[in-house]
């Protein structure tokens, strides 16, 4: 475990690692989001928005493979993983990345995966089997997002109606050379 800094920017946040991390995983719960009928969403549940006509919780996961060889630590907090079944730093451009989706820890089947979110973010490259697993071509040689999102339907929360989950898998393509 390597402790980061957090620098805080307009819009967004850096992590700032102390020291070259192998591996960095990232969870998010962005809170519960309610829609009103002027289609207006305000950070709150359902309960404390009268009239809301549609709500969710998101969460975002990001997991960033920086060593090749490095040892994936447990991942439990990440409810919807890419997890790469192979060194992604070992693969190439061009080849095939073998990777198993997990929802809450199960192999998530029919997962709609896009392998260069970067690049070609609207752009799906390949959907998970009956065991979560996927074959996803690696696009760049430096660069690479493989990501993926989910929208499930929650039964009895009084808040949010559904949760939102994305996640993406970041890794480079090929070593940098001068």
């Amino acid at each position: 475990m390597i402790p980061v800094t957090v620098q805080r920017l307009a819009d967004h946040a850096r992590l700032q690692p102390l020291k070259p991390p192998a591996v960095m995983a990232v969870a998010l719960d962005n809170g519960m989001w309610s829609q009103t009928a002027d289609k207006k969403w305000i950070n709150e549940g359902r309960s404390k928005v009268p009239g809301a006509i549609e709500s969710t919780q998101t969460f975002k996961y990001s997991l960033a493979i920086y060593q090749p060889g490095a040892m994936l630590p447990k991942l439990d907090q990440m409810k919807l993983l890419i997890l790469p079944e192979v060194d992604p730093l070992t693969v190439g451009p061009g080849k095939l990345l073998p990777v198993r989706v997990l929802l809450d820890g199960k192999p998530a089947a029919g997962v709609k995966l896009t392998g260069d979110y970067r690049s070609a973010p609207n752009t799906l490259s390949t959907e998970t089997d009956a065991d979560g697993r996927a074959q996803v071509v690696v696009r760049n040689e430096g660069l690479n997002v493989i990501s993926a999102q989910m929208e499930i339907a929650l039964k009895d929360n009084p808040d949010v109606a559904t949760r939102g989950v994305f996640s993406s898998l970041t890794f480079l393509g090929e070593p940098h050379h001068e």
